[in-house]
């Protein structure tokens, strides 16, 4: 469930880039809008930017990330240990302790 979270920050990282600057760049380089307009942009596409891109992406994807194998690990050492010797054993050689 981590990681399907995980992937959907992600897309939200990455998503802004093909949809919201692409149509962002457009309206700021039309010669018709006013410099209001201009401004108005800029605004919009920094706030994408700082919360879908960073806020949101980088920072909830990169700990969802990073989480997710974590837990995998944890529950691996937790069967482990309510294996019987042979499995320890193994797990030993597999970890070099």
């Amino acid at each position: 469930m981590v990681g399907v979270l995980a992937a959907v920050v992600q897309f939200f990282r990455l998503a802004r880039w093909p949809f919201r600057v692409r149509i962002l760049a457009r309206k700021y380089d039309d010669p018709a809008p006013s410099e209001a307009t201009r401004e108005a942009t800029v605004v919009v596409f920094e706030s994408f930017h700082t919360y879908l891109g960073v806020a949101i992406g980088e920072c909830l994807g990169y700990l969802f990330t990073g989480w997710s194998p974590l837990r995998t690990t944890a529950a691996y050492y937790a069967s482990a240990r309510t294996a019987g010797p042979q499995m320890r054993l193994d797990l030993r050689e597999w970890t070099d302790i």
